[in-house]
Parts: C-alpha cells; sequence; structure tokens
C-alpha cells in the first residue's frame, strides 16, 4: 500500500514538473503600443531626405520598464497620413521611400515603398501602408534589443515643387516580456 501511494506521488510529481517545463511562458507579458513619427517636408525642391536616430526608450513606457526583458517584438501595422499640406491637388509623390537601419546607418532595409500617390488624398486620411517584411523585422530586432535604437529614413520625389506638407507615421507594435529572464 505504502509502495502503491509512493509511486502515484511520484507519477503526479512527474506530471507537474513536466507540466511546469511547458509553462514556461506563462508569465510572459503582451503589451501593444504605437509609436507615432511625424515629418515635415518643406523644401523648394521636388526632393527631400530626412533622417532621425530614434532612442524608442525615450518615446515608450512599455519598452523602458521591460528594457532587457523583451523576448519579441512585431510590428503588426504602419500607417501614414498627412497632417499639414500645402501643394496643389495635383501633386505626387513620384517615389517615397522609409526604411530603417541601425542608428549608424549599417544594415538599411526598406519598410515601405509608395509611388504615384496624390498627396492631397492622404490629407486626414491614415492609410495601411504595404510593407517588406524583412524591413519590419529589422525594426523590430533593432528594437527589441538594447539600446533599442534605430535610425529611420524618409526619401521623397515628387512630380512638383516645392514641397510643403507634413507626414505622420503610425507603427502599431507588440511586444512580448518576461519579467523573470
Amino acid at each position: 500500500m505504502k509502495t502503491k501511494i509512493i509511486l502515484l506521488f511520484a507519477i503526479l510529481m512527474g506530471a507537474f514538473i513536466i507540466q511546469s517545463c511547458e509553462d514556461s511562458n506563462i508569465l510572459d507579458i503582451t503589451e501593444s503600443f504605437e509609436y507615432e513619427q511625424e515629418i515635415t517636408v518643406l523644401t523648394t525642391d521636388s526632393v527631400f531626405s530626412y533622417t532621425e536616430v530614434v532612442d524608442l526608450t525615450e518615446h515608450s513606457d512599455v519598452i523602458a520598464q521591460y528594457s532587457d526583458k523583451i523576448k519579441e517584438i512585431q510590428i503588426e501595422e504602419v500607417q501614414y497620413w498627412l497632417t499639414v499640406f500645402g501643394g496643389t491637388e495635383n501633386q505626387e509623390l513620384v517615389i517615397s521611400k522609409l526604411s530603417v537601419a541601425d542608428e549608424t546607418g549599417a544594415g538599411e532595409e526598406l519598410i515601405s515603398q509608395v509611388e504615384n500617390q496624390n498627396l492631397m488624398a492622404l490629407l486626414d486620411n491614415p492609410t495601411v501602408l504595404g510593407i517588406n517584411q524583412g524591413g519590419v523585422d529589422r525594426m523590430a530586432q533593432l528594437i527589441k534589443d538594447a539600446p533599442h535604437k534605430f535610425k529611420l529614413l524618409y526619401d521623397v520625389e515628387a512630380n512638383q515643387k516645392p514641397l510643403d506638407f507634413t507626414v505622420k507615421f503610425k507603427f502599431k507594435i507588440k511586444m512580448v516580456a518576461n519579467p523573470l529572464n
């Protein structure tokens, strides 16, 4: 009888240990947040380039709080729209590119590219960008790993000059962290 109880106890303990191993992610915390970047495009020319190093710990309490505990970052969606527009009704982007690189500019990857887009149609009209998976994966990795910095690059060529608009990008981001890691 004693042997059966010990055997039953050992089986239950083994099942508990196996279950604990399978639930190693049970303490994972998933947080979704948004990062917005606004860029003022003002030039007498028809081309414009912009770069900025972004420290996401300064823009997101979530990244700052879980800095070294982050297991995964996913860029779920990227939107863009104009908040200010001072051009003509038929002014268009011939090509517009949004890219990311590390803070030194190395390893640049295209996030999205837009061609032949009427600018006035974007005024106060959030539009989901088609994304290049390699670019959003690169951005996610740079956000995940310390120092959580990346360089955002924006290049524009329009069919008319001057350029006078403000574009806003919104990144919807999901983070998974484990406070015990």
